[in-house]
């Protein structure tokens, strides 16, 4: 789901937070590959989508929010994608380059974000 927050939104960030990194990316949304970039903190992914896109705004998924990450495969074969699921099923389907860096940053933070965490 993309919502209406400005990328000044995401520049705010308190002091306990902080960038981990900031990576190209795709955001599956219906039908359209949203491009943007996705930033990676010590509380949040927030994908932030191009102004050029059909589609454009900002997602924030708090860590805390995260149930699962899986890999996926792009239409099925294309071995690049990251899927975010949430306790009520939302999902979030990301295409990134090197998914098994970015996966396993995403999981060490929300382990430590919540050490009971199943991820």
């Amino acid at each position: 789901m993309l919502c209406a927050m400005s990328s000044a939104d995401v520049e705010a960030m308190p002091d306990s937070e902080t960038t981990l990194t900031k990576v190209g990316a795709h955001l599956i949304h219906g039908w359209e590959a949203v491009g943007g970039h996705l930033t990676i903190t010590t509380r949040r992914l927030v994908f932030a989508s191009h102004a050029f896109n059909v589609q454009t705004g900002i997602t924030d998924i708090p860590l805390q929010a995260i149930g699962r990450i899986d890999r996926c495969n792009t239409l099925g074969v294309v071995p690049n994608g990251l899927r975010i699921t949430l306790p009520d099923g939302t999902r979030y389907h990301l295409v990134v380059w090197n998914r098994r860096r970015l996966m396993q940053m995403i999981t060490a933070q929300v382990r430590c974000a919540d050490p009971l965490s199943r991820i």
